[in-house]
């Protein structure tokens, strides 16, 4: 018999200081039986005594950027302990908890808008400039979550048979792949005993034969809901369904190749974890929670946060690094049950759930963030994102943009109309009426003297047209120099990485259309100088409590020493272990998932 001991330390000065020690205890008996093969079968016994102290349920933390002063509305939970895995990093859990007593938050509490507020002219405004809560959401949405609450309704939905991805939290990579049935038996298992788990049945079958992969912890967060019955019961918020790129641009004569990314579903059991991520093509996301509780940490997209994020992502010791203390102005958020979300394209975030929690959400990609989702998509290049957790079909929509914002800048210049139609709502062009009016005092000569009047397809403006005409005028952030920039870029290299979709033959002419029109409009803001993500190296810690941190907590943090490096252990992590020597009972402990 050997005592195993590990020591944790709390690695917030919000925490009080508090220790915790944990003593395990392993007994091993090993038992040989006269039998002909001489078999022998090993018997596991764990002892565990905890000693942990009661975590306060407010959060105090003094600093020189924000004061929690116990607010009800932002409590922790106190969670039973768990040993950490390995000096410095912590278990997904671990992460999660640490995120949320981050004391370095310029804010915790997300500015609101109403729904109805928040459409085309908000966003050319330049109003979308930060993660919003939408209030006063439609009644007919909010009917449909409450029947979302159980897992087996979207089953029934979506079918049984629908393939479900998941993510394996302990190690944030893929997890096994699943059917939709297979995935309720596991959430049944995982959830039994919650309220407003699953129905009488799945917890029975779940209890009777544990489903596999049940001792693994599995994250849905990308069950696509197009072309189910459930897609036309739900309704995406009215600012998803006016800027949205695919609806506006996409040709209505290539259905089959739509890309269909705004509608999600996403199944997350208590203690799931999501690291640090951007959103594939710096689309912004529309997020509702149905159930339960989580935690959004997030930062602006700006150089510096972006570099970071680059350093972390293209490092082999991501965890030994908490991105949290290298980035400027991070927020955290909490969304709760019936509460919509809407996070702006590029912002890096992570997300930490509580306790068993379904929502849906989506990407979607709008005109008035092109600088910065072509600036991620350039990001993405140089991390080395694959294909295949990409936005779909990116450059094709970029290629539909750019050929009706080119369009609407001729007409608005009066050179000419387009050679290829305009497709309205219908998939018809557009009508011209040309009026001959004979001036005053003098004979008509030829037809340029005429008058063209277009007539619109419907009472009101064409979306596209509308939306184009929107951008033209506003501009945010040179967005038009970038996509020609970008549109630029990929004609020169070779024509396989053009992207361009067969509607378009001459790709060259849309360019320099674009060119023209963009060439006519001032930008609100100066056009960003592209960054070297390939070569970010993390700089000093922002965060201007370590020091505060060292004094209270040893050891805690070791700063880098040579500035742009990554030297073990940066960050925080678990603080303090006391280290054995690696044995056979060592070795049974890592094979059986407990270290």
């Amino acid at each position: 018999m050997r005592e195993d001991e590990v020591v944790e330390e709390s690695p917030w000065p919000s925490a009080g200081a508090v220790s915790t020690t944990t003593t395990t205890r392993f007994v091993t008996t090993v038992k040989k039986e006269n039998t002909p093969a001489s078999a022998s079968s090993m018997k596991l016994q764990l002892k565990a005594e905890t000693k942990r102290p009661v975590r306060p349920a407010s959060l105090r933390v003094r600093t020189g950027r924000l004061s929690f002063e116990d607010d009800a509305d932002f409590d922790i939970e106190s969670e039973s302990p768990r040993r950490r895995t390995s000096a410095g990093s912590s278990g997904p859990r671990y992460k999660g908890e640490d995120m949320v007593r981050f004391p370095g938050y310029a804010s915790v509490s997300p500015p609101t808008v109403a729904e109805k507020d928040a459409d085309l002219g908000w966003l050319a405004r330049g109003g979308f400039d930060r993660p919003y809560r939408l209030t006063s959401c439609s009644p007919r949405r909010l009917q449909t979550y409450a029947r979302m609450t159980d897992v087996g309704y979207i089953r029934d939905k979506v079918g049984p048979g629908a393939e479900v991805r998941t993510i394996d939290v302990k190690t944030q990579k893929d997890g096994p792949k699943m059917t939709l049935g297979e995935w309720c038996e596991y959430w049944s298992h995982r959830t039994r005993g919650a309220e407003g788990g699953a129905g009488a049945r799945d917890v029975a079958m779940a209890e009777s034969s544990p489903p596999r992969h049940a001792n693994r912890n599995l994250n849905v967060v990308s069950l696509s809901l197009a072309n189910s019955a459930l897609e036309e019961e739900l309704e995406t918020p009215a600012l998803v369904r006016q800027a949205d790129l695919v609806r506006l641009f996409w040709s209505r004569e290539d259905e089959v190749n739509r890309p269909k990314a705004e509608l999600y579903g996403l199944m997350s059991p208590s203690g799931c974890y999501t690291d640090w991520h951007v959103d594939f093509g710096g689309s912004s996301v529309w997020y509702s929670l149905v159930r339960g509780k989580k935690y959004f940490a997030l930062a602006p997209p700006t150089e510096h946060n972006l570099k970071c994020f680059a350093a972390w992502a293209n490092s082999c010791q991501q965890e030994k690094v908490n991105l949290l203390v290298y980035l400027k102005d991070p927020v955290l958020y909490e969304l709760r049950a019936g509460d919509t979300m809407v996070i702006p394209g590029g912002w890096p975030h992570a997300v930490y759930t509580p306790c068993d929690s379904v929502a849906v959400g989506g990407n979607f990609l709008h005109p008035f963030s092109l600088a910065t989702q072509l600036e991620v998509w350039r990001l993405e290049d140089s991390i080395g994102v694959p294909a295949s957790c990409r936005f779909p079909r990116f450059k094709q929509i970029m290629w539909y943009v750019a050929r009706t914002l080119g369009r609407v800048g001729r007409d608005r210049s009066g050179s000419g109309s387009s050679e290829e139609g305009d497709d309205d709502d219908n998939g018809r062009t557009t009508p011209v009426l040309k009026l001959r009016l004979k001036p005053l005092g003098s004979p008509l000569q030829g037809p340029q003297g005429g008058l063209k009047v277009k007539l619109p397809a419907s009472a009101g403006d064409h979306p596209r047209r509308h939306a184009a005409r929107l951008l033209l005028a506003h501009n945010p952030g040179d967005g038009l120099g970038a996509l020609a920039s970008a549109l630029g870029g990929w004609l020169r290299g070779p024509q396989s990485h053009w992207g361009a979709p067969a509607r378009i033959a001459r790709p060259g002419q849309v360019l320099g259309d674009l060119e023209t029109a963009a060439g006519r409009c001032v930008g609100e803001g100066a056009a960003r100088a592209k960054a070297d993500y390939g070569a970010a190296r993390l700089p000093e810690p922002e965060f201007k409590g370590l020091d505060d941190c060292k004094e209270r907590v040893t050891p805690l943090v070791r700063r880098l020493k040579v500035s742009g490096t990554l030297s073990p252990p940066c960050g925080l992590g678990a603080t303090k272990k006391v280290k054995k020597s690696v044995g056979v009972r060592d070795r049974l402990k890592k094979k059986l998932g407990m270290r």
